[in-house]
């Protein structure tokens, strides 16, 4: 392990994460592997990201670093230029004393979920595509892929493709051609990782992160089984509140204290979100597809979560508890009860966000003591179709990182 990163260990179902920082925490997990995370005083290059909302430190190649030194000097617009912030997954029903959320059909969700076709990113779904063009975007579906455009002053171009699987790249490099991209420069940030990108001349740029995606095909019963102890502990002590739990869709209000709370966590932690009206686009084009969880104490809401549903998956999408929430366990019992209601209505697989056991401990426990498995991103990728054979070389100097 190279000095001064963080080893994220997993080892007889148990994970510890050992830093300089001398943090430990228990999780379970039903893996067997190692992450290598670099810290912020690590000696390898690294830069600190905030608009995943997860304070998750990206490792950038070697590799990237001299291709971004370069591409600086002529377009520093090339490099990391993200269209829209990932979703923020950084914050956080069926029982409280009596049921809470009946299971009867849905009007307002979509058959489609109950379908059960192969689970997709959110980024990578038909809903996400029409908000983006509800909010002016073009995006480009090619191959089932979509791809995301962006045009800067001076008429540079630039495309990205965020969460889709590129297992095999050829028909979406094709289709890129024949839409006319292919001399177009490409941010390709893979599901999975997707090593054989480096021989299309793909440099790396950042490491791959990893994601929490929570398993709802079970019963209930065998996710509570699976929950970590401490886990299970605050469900346990938050079912024994008084605390009144609704859902409903998303109300069309920029002014809901949902988005205010949201706000102002955003401004004190240092992360970017995706903007509200985004947001609101997505419940107005998707309808039904955004569901907003409270938790009540008496008249006083402690707790909120908003989950994005598209297809036969769902997206942990903002989520506040207050002082008082916490207090009360409302936001276990919160996510817990709308994770057995989403898997009533067809959602097999819950997307928890990404994990960060350096700079977020506490939130990475809090996701993976659900019982969600550990799932590795593709990391991110530069790719300049004409430049690819050149570049191909220095791909090569981080093949194991992006294994």
């Amino acid at each position: 392990m190279r000095p001064g990163a963080a080893r994220f260990t997993l080892e007889a179902g148990k994970a510890r994460i050992h830093s300089k920082r001398r943090l430990r925490a228990d999780l379970t997990l039903n893996a067997s592997q190692q992450i290598i995370l670099p810290q912020k005083n690590s000696a390898s290059t690294s830069v600190s990201t905030k608009n995943t909302g997860t304070d998750r430190v990206i490792a950038i190649s070697s590799a990237a670093t001299l291709v971004i030194r370069g591409a600086a000097a002529a377009c520093p617009m090339i490099c990391f230029a993200f269209f829209m912030p990932e979703i923020n997954h950084d914050l956080g029903f069926q029982r409280v004393n009596n049921p809470m959320f009946d299971s009867a059909p849905d009007p307002d969700l979509p058959a489609a979920a109950t379908a059960r076709p192969q689970p997709r990113a959110l980024q990578q779904s038909p809903e996400f595509a029409r908000a983006l063009m509800a909010c002016g975007q073009e995006p480009l579906t090619l191959d089932g892929t979509l791809v995301l455009r962006r045009r800067f002053p001076g008429g540079l171009k630039l495309a990205m493709v965020n969460r889709a699987d590129l297992s095999s790249p050829a028909p979406l490099m094709s289709a890129l051609r024949s839409d006319g991209l292919a001399r177009t420069p490409l941010i390709l940030s893979p599901e999975s990782p997707a090593p054989h990108l480096a021989r299309l001349g793909a440099v790396p740029l950042a490491t791959p992160a990893h994601a929490a995606l929570w398993d709802l095909t079970g019963d209930a019963e065998q996710r509570r089984a699976a929950l970590h102890q401490k886990w299970r502990n605050r469900l346990k002590h938050g079912e024994a509140q008084n605390l009144r739990l609704t859902r409903q869709n998303l109300p069309h209000d920029v002014r809901h204290w949902l988005f205010q709370a949201d706000a102002a966590q955003q401004t004190q932690r240092g992360y970017r979100s995706w903007p509200i009206g985004l947001t609101l686009a997505y419940t107005r084009e998707n309808k039904g597809q955004a569901k907003l969880f409270q938790a009540f104490e008496g008249k006083e809401a402690v707790a909120a979560i908003l989950i994005l549903t598209h297809g036969s998956t769902a997206t942990y999408h903002i989520a506040h508890t207050t002082a008082r929430g916490k207090q009360l366990s409302a936001h276990p019992l919160l996510l817990w009860e709308a994770a057995n209601w989403l898997a009533a209505k067809g959602i097999c697989r819950l997307d928890l966000g990404l994990i960060n056991t350096e700079d977020a401990p506490g939130l990475a426990r809090f996701k993976l003591g659900t019982g969600a498995h550990l799932h590795r991103l593709g990391g991110t990728w530069g790719l300049w179709p004409p430049l690819g054979r050149l570049l191909r070389p220095l791909a090569l100097l981080d093949r194991q990182q992006m294994a």
